[in-house]
């Protein structure tokens, strides 16, 4: 039962503001205090206070619950017209991003390539694509953010047969260039599933959990390549050094550099994009600028954020970015006003998730969890699919002809 309550829906907006007002109110309030003194980390605290009222205020409005009442009117689409659509794209997108791809990443990191070649070869593997092959990097981040998980979910709720294959090709590409936890949109479903079937025990999410961190730490030690040694880095002084909570730390090893991004990272890169937005525009508001749809929409210079605070971070890179929590991205678009418009929007998402019928659907919350915890939420609605997902929700329905919904707990 354990499991069951901790992976419901009627409990994800309360994990969600727990989860955000630690990393993003508590944190830096006891970094401010107690090691690196910083305005900005107390403007980021009270920014998050403010954030997560919204988000539960947005959370306790029933704007949309007639669309989930049961005679709501909806098109039915059998699960098998979306499993094909699914990984028929998914498949042919596959073999032109591996033919065309100018190496492997996971390949190159077994057969002994440096840090600083893989780093190049990952970003060139999408995100340096050019021409028409820029579609590639927006047809991989909407279909592994939702749509194969998604299919995945579905699969498993309706036991199709060939569920653990398409399981082992979504796992495959997202190890193979050696993004850390992409993996996890493949496993977080699955594992909502389960949770939600009482089929997780605890000795069993114990296990789960150590491969997980196990497959992450084999990853990270891929993507350092040939110089991983931690005896060839400076020494470094964990989580109670003041540098721990910045971009200037050196991590001593694969562990200390997963712990140091995990913990720090996300907090320290919300402060720098409050820092950039002060001394690079006034914390004047963007208007839209951050995000490629809206600068195009309404004919705005497009302004790269996430890229001018990786440059005030780690310099300049023309592949990389440093993505903030999502509040911070409608602070910089529209000021404080922002800041409560996204956070009671993501209210209102997290009582569509409660108030879904759809297991499918409803399975997916954990992936949308972690897009905004480290993400903003124009990328994630746009970018990550979760636009057409919730369009997706209001409107139609996935089941097989002439029955009742897939429920978790039907066939048990």
């Amino acid at each position: 039962m354990f499991f069951y309550n901790l992976t419901s829906t009627r409990i994800a907006v309360f994990l969600f503001v727990l989860a955000v007002s630690l990393v993003y109110m508590w944190l830096p309030l006891f970094v401010n205090f107690a090691l690196l003194p910083s305005e900005y980390f107390l403007k980021l605290a009270f920014m998050t206070f403010f954030a997560i009222v919204s988000v539960l205020v947005g959370y306790s409005v029933p704007l949309f619950d007639s669309r989930f009442r049961p005679h709501a009117i909806r098109i039915r689409i059998p699960p098998n017209t979306v499993h094909f659509f699914v990984w028929f794209v998914f498949i042919f997108f596959l073999f032109i991003t591996l033919y065309t791809a100018p190496a492997i990443p996971i390949l190159s990191a077994i057969s002994g390539a440096d840090t600083d070649e893989l780093s190049v070869q990952r970003g060139a593997f999408l995100k340096g694509r050019e021409g028409a092959e820029v579609a590639l990097i927006y047809v991989s981040t909407i279909f592994v953010s939702a749509f194969l998980p998604y299919s995945l979910a579905r699969m498993f709720i309706d036991k199709h047969k060939y569920r653990y294959v398409f399981l082992l090709i979504f796992f495959g590409y997202s190890v193979s260039f050696l993004q850390k936890a992409l993996f996890l949109n493949a496993l977080l479903p699955l594992f909502y599933i389960a949770s939600q079937r009482k089929k997780i025990s605890f000795a069993t999410a114990v296990i789960l959990v150590v491969a997980c961190a196990g497959v992450l730490y084999l990853v990270t030690l891929l993507a350092m390549g040939g110089t991983a040694d931690s005896s060839a880095v400076t020494q470094s002084g964990g989580v109670s050094a003041p540098e721990f909570y910045s971009s200037k730390y050196l991590p001593s090893g694969a562990i200390d550099h997963l712990v140091w991004r995990i913990v720090a990272v996300p907090m320290f890169t919300a402060a720098d994009t409050l820092v950039v937005l002060k001394q690079q525009f006034d914390d004047l508001p963007l208007l839209g600028a951050t995000s490629t749809f809206f600068s195009a929409l309404f004919s705005l210079d497009r302004v790269y954020l996430e890229k001018l605070v990786f440059e005030y971070e780690w310099g300049w890179n023309d592949t990389a970015n440093s993505n903030a929590v999502f509040f911070t991205e409608g602070f910089a678009n529209f000021g404080w006003l922002g800041v409560w418009l996204y956070s009671f929007f993501v209210g209102q998402t997290f009582r569509w998730f409660r108030k879904s019928e759809d297991d499918a659907f409803k399975a997916l919350w954990l992936i949308y969890f972690l897009g905004l915890f480290t993400g903003g939420l124009i990328g994630t609605l746009l970018s990550n699919g979760y636009l057409l997902m919730f369009f997706a929700n209001f409107f139609l329905s996935v089941r097989a002809k002439n029955t009742g919904e897939n429920k978790l707990n039907s066939a048990y």
